[in-house]
């Protein structure tokens, strides 16, 4: 049975998440957004937040000549199965 409580209070909080952009820049501009927009939140609050973000992979982006090989048809017309 799942039960839910009111109005508790942590000393701690922890969010993890996935960041997915398609370019460095975009990336570090979510970064710096985050960050900015988790420590006004916690300010606000008479809080303290600290923002850890480690670096991942680069985007997987199809290669448009290899889809159009494999399925005989360019990225982003409609796809008809063979």
């Amino acid at each position: 049975m799942v039960r839910s409580i009111r109005n508790v209070n942590s000393e701690t909080a922890f969010l993890l998440g996935t960041i997915r952009t398609l370019s460095a820049e975009r990336r570090l501009a979510v970064r710096q957004g985050l960050r900015t927009l988790t420590e006004n939140i916690a300010a606000a609050h008479g809080a303290r937040a600290a923002v850890e973000i480690e670096a991942g992979f680069s985007p997987t982006v199809c290669d448009a000549s290899a889809v159009e090989q494999l399925f005989g048809q360019r990225p982003g017309s409609r796809w008809r199965p063979r």
